[in-house]
């Protein structure tokens, strides 16, 4: 089936006399603002219908490596044939893009919809708390044109970020719900906390950093046993059972991805990152303590050289971490190191990329647990000669994180406030994105997978179309809306949290004089 803007506006139709038809048809105070939110939302859906997708074939580790799991989803074969990059990261987006091929949506719509679905859920979230019609239309409309779900380099490419803010959302939205309603029905706090699991468990399947949604559900669970405290021990079950739902769903979902990964590659994690044995082997090369120690750079080349000294696994990997795969993966973070390829000190963002790449030509990559024997007698050898005093090292770690240093104190705290400002400015914002690359049976896989018609590689494939002028005419308004987030994004920033603040002392100056 093809969603185009006439569905959209049927849809709308039969939701808007769906609402008129349950005993509220007078009741406009209530019906205009409904009314008003499914216009934004057609106007939001229309403005980014018509978008091509840019195929980016050459990144093997991001679009091109989802679209090939996508595709093998579709055809019944899971992730594909193993290789090493096979379970570098989470596959939600593959299996997303998967399940709308099968119903029929165009990949780029679904992204929308998805946000669309998120966006409605956080209003009816605060719904105890906002009892105005018109404010929360204001706050979905709000939510709706946020610019970064439309920006060029996140909604118009194959990436978990299009994915990835919505259930970010979804999450949010609601563990916020379950914790406002946490004096309601146990059937309304179980609906809220379903659907916490479900999202929770799809936002740790996407991406590999879901550590840092953590701090907020501990919060909101900590407040919710806060206010429980008074509750009789006979009532607990109504409040452990939305709990426990959540942790079952979510675990369900991580695990049902696992037991997949085990059942085709005999691996039972979601990815490769999350076993033992390579973070292992990841944390003994970043403890080994070098004469001198290079920012960005957890491992550097003093450091690989003594480890090649004291561990022949790792050994087995100098030749290529010291030539063409060192000096290709030192490239991309040149400006940040400071240093040219050649010295090939691989900065902290790619150096897992270069280890596993040179595993993979020793042929340890063959299969899974083959590559983790590996990874863990690396580790097993350089911890062995750090506990010896072979190798002077730092404290056994198994992380990821690189080794603390005082002196990062003041630029943690500047890259903070720079994130604050580009968040509360919208500057993720872009309006322009690239050409497609990649060999046409690479842009044929992109355009069937995705059901989307795609970027031209070169001028000379390019075809304007109505359709095309239409686009050009929608993105100048959506730049537009953006500018004005842009603008308005700081100011808005600083009053939400007045705004709370205020709420805050109000409500512990009424809850003292109780």
């Amino acid at each position: 089936m093809n969603f185009t803007l006439s569905t959209i506006v049927v849809l709308a139709a039969v939701l808007s006399l769906a609402w008129l038809c349950t005993g509220k048809a007078r009741d406009w105070k209530r019906a205009l603002p409904f009314m008003l939110a499914i216009a934004a939302t057609i106007v939001r859906i229309w403005l980014t219908l018509d978008r091509r997708l840019t195929a980016e074939g050459a990144a093997g580790h991001d679009a091109y490596l989802f679209v090939w799991q996508a595709a093998h989803i579709i055809e019944g074969l899971w992730l594909g044939e193993y290789n090493y990059l096979t379970l570098i990261k989470g596959p939600f987006l593959s299996i997303w893009m998967a399940l709308m091929f099968y119903l029929g949506i165009p990949f780029l719509l679904s992204q929308h919809l998805l946000y669309v679905a998120c966006s409605a859920l956080m209003v009816q979230a605060f719904r105890p708390v906002i009892k105005s019609h018109w404010a929360a239309v204001a706050l979905y409309v709000l939510l709706l044109f946020n610019p970064v779900t439309y920006s060029i380099q996140v909604a118009s490419v194959v990436s978990r970020m299009g994915i990835y803010q919505s259930l970010t959302l979804g999450v949010t939205a609601c563990a916020i719900g379950l914790f406002l309603r946490w004096d309601r029905s146990l059937y309304r706090k179980l609906a809220w906390a379903g659907g916490l699991g479900v999202l929770l468990g799809c936002f740790l399947v996407s991406r590999e950093m879901g550590i840092w949604i953590a701090p907020m559900l501990i919060v909101l669970a900590t407040a919710g046993a806060w206010r429980s405290r008074r509750i009789k021990v006979s009532a607990w079950a109504g409040k452990i059972a939305p709990i426990v739902l959540t942790a079952f769903l979510a675990v369900t979902v991580v695990q049902g991805v696992s037991f997949l990964n085990w059942k085709n590659y005999t691996l039972w994690e979601v990815t490769e990152f999350g076993h033992s044995s390579f973070r292992a082997a990841y944390g003994a090369l970043s403890r080994i303590i070098a004469e001198e120690e290079l920012p960005y750079v957890p491992v550097t080349r003093a450091s690989r050289i003594k480890a090649y000294s004291v561990s022949p696994a790792f050994a087995e990997l100098e030749r290529h971490l010291e030539g063409d795969v060192g000096r290709g993966w030192a490239k991309p973070g040149e400006d940040l190191v400071g240093l040219p390829a050649e010295r090939r000190e691989i900065a902290g963002g790619w150096f897992m990329w270069a280890l596993r790449e040179a595993a993979m030509w020793q042929e340890y990559h063959a299969w899974p647990t083959k590559a983790m024997a590996y990874y863990q007698l690396v580790a097993d050898e350089i911890n062995s000669a750090c506990e010896t005093g072979q190798l002077e090292c730092h404290p056994p770690r198994s992380t990821y994180a690189p080794v603390w240093r005082q002196e990062w104190k003041g630029g943690l705290t500047r890259a903070f406030g720079q994130s604050l400002g580009v968040i509360a400015g919208f500057g993720a914002y872009a309006a322009s994105g690239t050409r497609s690359i990649g060999e046409d049976w690479v842009m044929e896989m992109f355009s069937e997978v995705s059901r989307t018609r795609l970027v031209p590689r070169t001028r000379e494939e390019e075809v304007y179309t109505s359709v095309d002028r239409l686009f050009q005419f929608k993105q100048r308004h959506l730049n537009k809306i953006a500018n004005k987030y842009q603008d308005l994004g700081p100011a808005m920033a600083g009053l939400a949290l007045m705004a709370l603040l205020t709420s805050f002392l109000l409500r512990s100056r009424l809850s003292l004089y109780n």
